[in-house]
């Protein structure tokens, strides 16, 4: 049964913590960093992340029930898809391509690996890991 949600357009304190954690695991798991060494994407990779939830749009899916509780997110610029996470008891739902479809200007690519690939490259997006440099 799907789950009741709210997609919002912001993160609340404490939160952040969640996407960032997130975000690092799926990271040091892509294929993208699969040949660093983890000494090397410890000291960079989570500062890169930080910097890029600071200045991106975010949508979070929670719950509607308990608003603390969260079911995912999609971390985004106007060219790129950064960083998109669904906590695995909740895929299958249509939650990624739900909050997909709400981004009003759609990206163009995106710069991370992992269970939405497929997705995004049948909505048309390159895969372009150089995108986050720029943000």
């Amino acid at each position: 049964m799907k789950p009741q949600i709210a997609i919002t357009n912001y993160y609340k304190d404490g939160e952040e913590k969640f996407i960032l954690n997130a975000w690092i695991k799926v990271a040091l798991n892509s294929n993208t960093h699969s040949r660093v060494r983890r000494s090397v994407f410890f000291n960079e990779f989570p500062k890169l992340a930080e910097e890029c939830l600071r200045k991106a749009n975010v949508l979070v899916a929670r719950s509607l029930e308990d608003e603390n509780q969260l079911f995912g997110c999609i971390v985004y610029t106007d060219d790129c898809i950064l960083f998109c996470y669904i906590k695995s008891i909740y895929r299958g739902f249509g939650l990624f391509t739900e909050m997909l479809d709400m981004i009003e200007k759609k990206p163009k690519s995106y710069c991370i690996q992992n269970t939405y690939t497929k997705i995004l490259n049948q909505k048309g997006l390159e895969y372009n890991p150089y995108e986050q440099y720029k943000i």
